[in-house]
């Protein structure tokens, strides 16, 4: 999909990354919190939303942050975490790695 999504933009005249340029927003997390320009921006989302799902690329140490600020921001909503591993099967939320 990313790659058609580029392949589409070669073709609209700039205007795809334009939309891109003009739909950023800064986000932080910090003690566990989301900050920034992004934070009310993803926090309304999160709010109207049914499911929150998460992907991650293994390696990336603000990956572990990220969630954490995500969680926290989704769980007054009555969000429940819930994770899983391809291959591995469900994980217990309670599950913590040290």
């Amino acid at each position: 999909m990313f790659l058609r999504l580029l392949h589409r933009q070669s073709h609209d005249g700039g205007k795809f990354t334009v939309k891109l340029l003009h739909n950023r927003y800064g986000l932080s997390v910090r003690n566990g919190e989301l900050s920034g320009t992004g934070a009310p921006v993803l926090q309304s989302a999160i709010a109207r939303s049914r499911f929150v799902l998460l992907g991650e690329e293994h390696g990336i140490a603000e990956t572990p942050k990220f969630w954490i600020g995500v969680c926290n921001a989704a769980g007054p909503a009555g969000f429940q975490p819930w994770s899983s591993k391809k291959g591995l099967g469900p994980v217990s939320p309670t599950a913590r790695r040290n």
